[in-house]
């Protein structure tokens, strides 16, 4: 269950993304059929998504984790003081119950303040000291200041924009070439918004 529970947040995006593809081609409108059907309309209807989806997943992925704030106490009081210190704004610290809590890691997530979360495991917690509890928030609100999720977006932009050229050239070669299909009018010649996600998922 722990695996299913922190993988979900990763799955769930693709499956969303390929139901409202399917949910579209099934309305009884022709006009966002055919925007959807050209380059430009999906990428457009993926970027949107994605804008809407980096606001409100670190809500939905703490729900998934079922992240808990942080009691009040000495541990708390010395985070919230090192993110007054470099001027951090979050919403709130929680609790990462990640394999019943017993890995020892902690993490920051979202782009946007209001949606902002810093998470922490209990076992980490019962390990550190207060200077080195201080190096790991050091280390997390580095990662916003250095602009590493902008960073790690535009990359994940980049291979998803990647992975389907890549998907068309070899969907291509295997037609013309005549490698599997006989004939280029096969019904994997306009593959289905499901299969596109799986072969994506399967080349990452």
């Amino acid at each position: 269950m722990s695996n299913i529970s922190f993988h979900l947040p990763v799955i769930l995006p693709w499956l969303l993304i390929s139901a409202g593809i399917d949910i579209i081609n099934l309305l009884p409108f022709d006009t966002p059929k055919h925007f959807l059907a050209t380059p430009e309309g999906q990428v457009i209807f993926f970027f949107c998504f994605l804008a809407a989806l980096i606001v409100v997943a670190p809500s939905l992925i703490k729900l998934f984790w079922q992240c808990r704030p942080l009691p009040p106490g000495p541990k708390r009081k010395r985070i919230e003081a090192m993110c007054e210190k470099a001027r951090l704004g979050y919403n709130n610290i929680l609790r990462w119950p990640i394999f019943e809590g017993r890995l020892l890691t902690a993490g920051v997530m979202g782009l946007v303040k209001r949606f902002r979360y810093i998470l922490v495991t209990e076992s980490l917690l019962q390990i550190l000291n207060d200077d080195e509890i201080d190096a790991v928030m050091a280390h997390e609100i580095g990662h916003i200041q250095k602009k590493h999720l902008v960073f790690y977006l535009i990359f994940f932009l980049g291979f998803i924009l990647l992975s389907y050229a890549v998907f068309d050239l070899v969907l291509y070669a295997i037609l013309y070439g005549n490698l599997a299909f006989p004939s280029a009018r096969n019904p994997w010649a306009e593959p289905s918004t499901l299969t596109s996600v799986l072969f994506t998922k399967l080349t990452s």
